[in-house]
């Protein structure tokens, strides 16, 4: 045994989605200038290159490739695919979401799920662009309610919605 828990295609896998997120950033030359990383290293972690194969990104480049991707209006690619490979996704957090505003955000946001539903068994059949749309809206209600669950953690021994 390898003594590694998966197999090679998905550290391949990783390395490619550290390559996306330095291209992304603008560059191993740009992500240099902005962490504690040299330019030959960051380089060495996206690389499949045989020399390179047991070399991957620190966490904390991870953390600020990841962090300046998202304000930049992006995704953590990266902490995205480690998420996914264990089984999870990620969702986003609405900033300073009220208690009220993220369960009516949460209700509205089923509610569409419900109406993609019903339009999609209109005629008996889901097709693949109706199969798209209910997955597109029952992420957006998993997102409004992973917010309500955070916006009700924050509210620590209050009423829930109790504004």
């Amino acid at each position: 045994m390898s003594g590694r828990h998966h197999p090679g295609r998905v550290y391949r896998a990783l390395k490619a989605a550290t390559r996306q997120a330095v291209a992304e950033y603008g560059g191993a030359e740009a992500l240099s200038y902005d962490t504690r990383i040299s330019r030959p290293n960051i380089t060495r972690a996206g690389s499949i290159a045989p020399e390179d194969a047991i070399r991957y990104a620190p966490l904390d480049l991870i953390a600020d490739v990841d962090a300046a991707l998202v304000e930049a209006g992006g995704r953590p690619v990266i902490t995205e695919f480690l998420a996914q490979l264990c089984g999870f996704s990620l969702t986003r957090l609405v900033a300073n979401d009220t208690c009220r505003g993220a369960l009516a955000r949460a209700l509205r946001e089923q509610g569409d799920v419900i109406t993609a539903i019903g339009i999609a068994q209109a005629d008996g059949e889901i097709s693949k662009p109706e199969n798209d749309a209910i997955r597109r809206e029952a992420v957006e209600a998993i997102d409004a309610l992973t917010a309500l669950i955070a916006a009700i953690d924050s509210r620590n021994d209050k009423e829930i919605c109790d504004e």
